[in-house]
């Protein structure tokens, strides 16, 4: 058995990736705009508003600071898994048995199982709460990769 190893395949999933996460970084900074505009805006007064911007500021906020935080942790582990992807080619002493393929395969397939799995929780949970917030923009839940598994 043969594998092949596609280096524009990764290329082109980096470039498309980093497109969407450039997407959902620009939605998030506009949230995060107009979450802070709510915040500060001083003609809004009283115990509710005061309880709002705080529950915007503590669960909103950090949420928001999270997800950009695991867009940055994914970008630079996927740089990292490129480099070593492209090192493997000119290291002539690696040595890559079939048997450690196959296991990957399997935990790839696993793998992409247990994301469609959540996936499917999250678009419950987010159908759960359409009516408290209207999202226009980029569908996260709609990202499924098939990479021929």
């Amino acid at each position: 058995m043969s594998y092949k190893i596609r280096f524009d395949d990764i290329t082109s999933f980096q470039t498309s990736s980093q497109t969407t996460i450039a997407s959902w970084g620009q939605s998030i900074a506009s949230i995060n705009t107009a979450m802070s505009d709510f915040i500060n805006d001083s003609s809004l007064q009283g115990e509710g508003i005061a309880g709002i911007r705080t529950y915007l500021s503590e669960v909103h906020g950090t949420l928001l600071q999270t997800l950009i935080n695991l867009m940055n942790d994914y970008s630079s582990s996927f740089l990292l898994y490129k480099d070593g992807y492209y090192n493997i080619e000119s290291d002539h002493h690696a040595e890559l048995p079939e048997q450690v393929f196959t296991t990957l395969q399997s935990d790839l397939k696993n793998s992409h199982d247990r994301f469609n799995h959540q996936l499917e929780l999250l678009n419950a949970e987010k159908d759960k709460i359409s009516d408290l917030v209207s999202y226009s923009g980029t569908s996260h839940t709609s990202t499924a990769l098939d990479y021929g598994v």
